[in-house]
């Protein structure tokens, strides 16, 4: 495996300032839909119906896109899903934005696809949100804070991008209010993020300030990671190259790479930190790999596997009380439920193309109708 400096710039870097790529807050619509293989037509129809919204203050990058099809605009049409997604770039990369997300859309858009492979757009999803987060200081492109106001800065740390991924849930949640039913899909570092949203904000390393004065937005149903890191310490020791740019995130230490790793916490921790706060008590997890991927290797998700799946590992450090939580409901138990799904191509084509993310989101999707679909129908077990 190859080890870049700049995991997610596969394509030539451009020198278009962040303002210019459409991440001004003065602006409510978002640039950047030009691949993905849309016609004209679907283009103009996403362009038009994606806004983006503040969550926070601090930054210019502290916001998310917004797009509701336009049959969904007129009726709220209670009991539909939310797909949420959480973009990659090693948490500093300024190439790789909420904007990620938009070939993905198109191809959900699409009425027809020329692709068999990709599934076609699901009823059952009322919207879809693509979050930024503050991002870290990138060496090949420096700031001079004398020029750049600190509302432009990118010298985020450690937890501050966990923190703003929670920060813009709850916002999503004040704002939509959908509840636990969403799919919460991350990329790359967006996977390491997606995970550890499930888990209480006290938790060690996820951001214990993550939805500031206000309580943490409910856990999602099912997440989705894709071509995701969930263990730091395996990946630093396969591949030494990665501790720089980790400790240039603010993951400053060896016990920092553990906390900040999903597979590092045990199941007994998912079971009762998100498990059991969904109804039903049960959730899901697709993780998405590709054996092409390039950048991530295959161990990263047979390591998460293995941990959900309860399976025997000397990987998982980072432990709490196993046994699960009742919660008033007796003869329950808090499940997280597990697929394993292999995609096709190198680390950023799976989002820069779009086909196989969309393929990887319409799991997920399936999963969590499934998962709500079982808890609506079984019998209340309320006195």
């Amino acid at each position: 495996m190859m080890i870049h400096d700049q995991p997610e710039a596969e394509a030539t870097t451009t020198t278009t300032t962040t303002a210019e790529r459409g991440l001004s807050a003065a602006t409510t619509t978002v640039a950047g839909l030009d691949s993905g293989g849309a016609g004209e037509e679907t283009q103009a129809r996403i362009k038009r119906n994606i806004t983006r919204h503040q969550y926070g203050q601090d930054n210019i990058l502290q916001s998310y896109d917004v797009f509701i099809p336009d049959d969904d605009r007129e009726e709220e049409q209670p009991g539909r899903y939310w797909v949420l997604f959480i973009h990659g770039g090693y948490f500093r990369d300024t190439n790789v934005t909420s904007t990620s997300f938009l070939p993905a859309l198109s191809k959900i858009m699409t009425p027809t696809s020329t692709s068999t492979s990709t599934p076609k757009r699901s009823r059952s999803i009322r919207g879809y949100a693509s979050i930024n987060y503050r991002l870290s200081p990138h060496p090949n492109e420096p700031q001079d804070p004398d020029v750049v106001s600190r509302y432009e800065m990118r010298d985020a740390k450690w937890p501050d991008h966990m923190n703003d991924v929670s920060a813009a849930i709850s916002h999503l949640q004040t704002k939509y209010g959908f509840g636990d039913r969403y799919l919460l899909v991350g990329h790359s570092v967006g996977a390491t993020m997606a995970l550890l949203a499930t888990l209480s904000p006290s938790s060690p390393g996820t951001g214990s300030t993550a939805s500031g004065p206000n309580p943490p937005p409910p856990p999602p149903t099912v997440v989705l990671g894709v071509s995701g890191i969930y263990d730091f310490p395996a990946l630093h020791s396969k591949f030494p190259g990665y501790v720089a740019l980790t400790r240039n995130a603010g993951i400053s230490s060896a016990e920092d790479d553990e906390r900040a790793s999903p597979a590092r916490y045990d199941l007994g921790r998912y079971r009762k930190e998100w498990a059991s706060k969904v109804p039903g008590r049960r959730v899901g997890v697709v993780l998405a790999h590709s054996k092409d991927d390039g950048l991530v290797d295959w161990g990263q998700v047979e390591i998460m596997n293995r941990v959900l799946t309860h399976t025997d590992t000397d990987t998982t450090t980072v432990s709490d009380d196993k046994d699960e939580v009742d919660n008033g409901r007796q003869g329950t138990t808090n499940q997280v439920e597990v697929k394993l799904l292999e995609i096709h191509g190198q680390h950023s084509q799976i989002w820069r193309d779009g086909a196989e993310l969309v393929r990887a989101i319409h799991e997920g999707v399936e999963m969590m109708k499934r998962l709500t679909d079982e808890e609506a129908a079984a019998p209340s077990s309320s006195p």
